[in-house]
């Protein structure tokens, strides 16, 4: 009889796990086999003989691979397999793909793939006007279970499938939408108000607040305009949901005017976090971030200026603001700003601008110093700070770390590509290390420095920070961290230049660190072909 013809045939067929009692039928099919093996094998060796014994293996083989440890795997170890060695992100087309693949293997690895909840959270699409199909995206986000759901959007036009899906599909906690222009959006939001006004009259009226849509329960919120083109009227967005909390806006380039940027009332009171891009006069980057008072991460990109026109009347209410990123900035004069930030903790500063060749110029004038010198002293609780990505004059870089007015808490600092503009070798100000301008300091990062940096003075400055501390009270890692890495070439080919290892003083120094317990970690020196 051959296997297809019993009633175990679904498991030759298929790769679905046996069950117990089937299991003890296999292994009793695989003894009756084995017998009849032995038994054939001493009779002949005749062809008609060799052409059973052939069969009998391959149903042997059959029944070997039905009882396989393979099929035993549990759906859940299988699932977390599934999620190791897919790409990282199944939200875009080739990450689908590789899922949808896996998918199509057998039943078996379809349900452990659907059972894996977190591999449908997410949606990433890029479609022409008309090509968005919201029962195919409600379908793929259904299967992640009560995993928080995100969809991000990339396309050139915009019809009602989207308002319909955000408005009636499945709930999503994150949403990041990209447009080409600002008439996009305003569609967008005139059809999702136009399905709520059909909803409200198909039950019959009533407040807004009585009907619950996806679209209202939104947590994170990301809108990008990418043309540098802006409308003759400024975007709505006044009918934003109440409920998120998390809110990226990135506005294009190159309106001749301010426009007016409207937000429904108590939007962006009840944010926490915020992404904002805005290239645009000071005055509109202030005039959202002076609502923005229950913010607690914050990142900005902005190269706007006219900070001078000001004052410094006008400080921003970020009372709970604790950790703020500055991006493309062409200056430090938002700073004085943040003076009632009393919270701020994380400082990271950004000059590089892609649209900028070389590193950004920090020149602080007296005027500039002073009120770092107050921002430093008013925020004593700040313990990390980075700055990446500038060109700074001497006696700027002495200015702002001046041992006069120390970094009360700082605990990590980080100087990344900053070069100096009137000498190599000052990216940094080691006498300030020994001279207390960091009394909590106990990582230092210095990437990208000259091959000139005066490592050995920064040693010594390392030691006698570290003898500083050992005599204060412990606070938090007891061991010095420092990390020293070279720029390969700022003008030429990284092919015209090959590593050089350090002198043997050097090594010898940095073994004594290490063996005192510090954490060492410096790369190698670059020269020229």
């Amino acid at each position: 009889m051959r296997l297809e013809d019993t009633p175990l045939c679904h498991l030759f067929i298929t790769n679905d796990e046996p069950t117990s009692s089937e299991v003890e039928r296999l292994h009793r099919g695989v003894g009756r086999i084995t017998r009849r093996m032995g038994k054939i094998g001493t009779i002949s060796l005749e062809n008609s003989v060799a052409l059973e014994i052939q069969e009998i293996e391959g149903k042997l083989q059959q029944i070997r691979g039905a009882l396989s440890p393979l099929r035993r795997v549990p759906i859940e170890v299988l699932g977390d397999i599934f999620r190791i060695s897919l790409p990282d992100n199944t939200a875009n087309k080739a990450g689908r793909q590789a899922l949808i693949a896996l998918c199509l293997v057998c039943q078996r690895w379809r349900t452990a793939a659907w059972a894996t909840h977190g591999l449908w959270t997410r949606l990433e699409l890029l479609y022409r006007p008309e090509g968005f199909c919201h029962k195919k995206a409600a379908l793929w986000l259904s299967r992640s279970g009560t995993f928080p759901r995100s969809l991000r959007l990339h396309h050139d036009g915009l019809t009602s499938e989207l308002a319909r899906f955000l408005m009636h599909g499945p709930t999503l906690d994150e949403l990041a939408l990209e447009f080409s222009n600002t008439v996009c959006w305003r569609r967008l939001m005139d059809s999702i108000e136009c399905f709520s006004l059909m909803s409200l009259s198909q039950t019959g009226g009533g407040f807004r607040a009585k009907v619950s849509f996806p679209w209202d329960s939104l947590q994170t919120l990301s809108i990008k305009f990418s043309s540098k083109g802006w409308a003759a009227y400024s975007p709505s967005f006044i009918h934003l949901p109440p409920s998120v909390r998390t809110f990226h806006l990135y506005l294009p380039e190159g309106p001749r005017f301010t426009p007016t940027i409207n937000f429904k009332p108590g939007f962006l009171q009840r944010l926490t976090e915020l992404v904002l891009c805005c290239h645009w006069h000071i005055s509109a980057l202030l005039s959202i971030l002076k609502h923005c008072e229950d913010v607690e991460v914050a990142t900005l990109y902005f190269n706007a200026s006219g900070f001078h026109h000001l004052g410094l009347d006008r400080d921003l209410p970020l009372f709970r603001l604790n950790t703020l990123r500055l991006r493309n900035v062409s200056s430090l004069e938002l700073l004085p700003f943040l003076a009632r930030a009393e919270n701020l903790c994380h400082l990271d500063i950004s000059f590089e601008d892609k649209s900028r060749k070389g590193s950004q110029l920090l020149d602080l004038d007296d005027l500039f110093a002073a009120r770092w010198h107050s921002f430093i002293q008013t925020h004593d609780s700040l313990l990390t700070l980075r700055l990446h990505d500038a060109v700074i004059y001497e006696n700027a870089i002495e200015e702002l770390f001046d041992p006069a007015v120390p970094f009360k808490s700082l605990t990590h600092l980080t100087m990344d590509n900053i070069v100096s503009a009137t000498e190599e070798g000052r990216e940094f100000p080691v006498d300030s290390l020994a001279n207390g301008a960091f009394p909590c300091l106990w990582s230092l990062e210095l990437l990208e420095v000259s091959g000139v940096f005066p490592l050995n003075r920064l040693l010594n400055a390392v030691e006698i920070h570290q003898a500083c501390q050992s005599r204060a009270p412990k606070r938090g890692s007891t061991s010095f961290n420092l990390k020293v890495t070279y720029y390969k070439s700022r003008y030429g080919l990284f092919s015209d230049v090959y590593p050089v290892q350090h002198s043997m003083d050097i090594m010898i120094r940095v073994r004594k660190l290490v063996e005192s317990g510090t954490v060492v970690d410096i790369g190698p020196m670059y020269e020229h072909l």
